[in-house]
């Protein structure tokens, strides 16, 4: 009997593998796991740059780096969007993608800054109609900086978006963050 049920879950287990082998195109963009880097093991399934900060001022990754954002529908590839917080306050946010397959909130722009020879663009999420906004603005009501950083070679360039909400960090903080992007490669 137990050599039956041996059988069995052996001939369960090869059904899966085939069932793999065939399905091997969807299973292009599902990250390689094992590194204990959770932005390396993205960067073995994506065609675009990974970077990854080295400096997140103090906030810790929370959760997975990398929730399939994307629609089904969706020629993209796997987003990049790591969480980082300090304490139980969430900091900022890290998205990575070319495409990105998700918005962001809208807001007024409020500085530009230099990221790794690119043009950044500062946005503050202010209330409607915006006058007046300023850089200060991020912290008070949020907001992002956008940049598209340069391809490693042999993969393409990316569109980065550090995000912050209300109290979060600051723009200046933003660029700091940004400016410690590496890629991986």
């Amino acid at each position: 009997m137990r050599l039956k049920a041996l059988s069995l879950a052996a001939a369960a287990v090869a059904v899966v593998a085939t069932g793999a082998l065939v399905t091997g195109s969807a299973q292009a963009a599902v990250p390689a796991m094992g590194t204990g880097n959770p932005y390396q093991d993205l960067q073995t399934g994506v065609s675009y740059t990974v970077y990854q900060p080295s400096n997140t001022l103090g906030g810790k990754l929370t959760g997975s780096p990398y929730p399939n954002w994307c629609s089904a529908g969706s020629n993209a590839e796997q987003n990049l969007s790591a969480n980082y917080s300090k304490g139980n306050r969430p900091r900022f946010s890290i998205s990575e993608a070319n495409p990105l397959c998700f918005d962001f909130a809208v807001g007024v722009k409020v500085g530009t800054s230099s990221i790794l020879g690119r043009t950044a663009v500062i946005t503050a999420y202010c209330p409607p109609p915006g006058n007046g906004c300023s850089r200060n603005d991020v912290f008070t009501y949020g907001g992002n900086l956008r940049v598209k950083l340069p391809a490693a070679k042999g993969l393409r360039e990316t569109d980065v978006v550090i995000e912050t909400l209300q109290k979060g960090i600051t723009a200046s903080q933003l660029e700091i963050i940004a400016k410690s992007l590496r890629p991986l490669q």
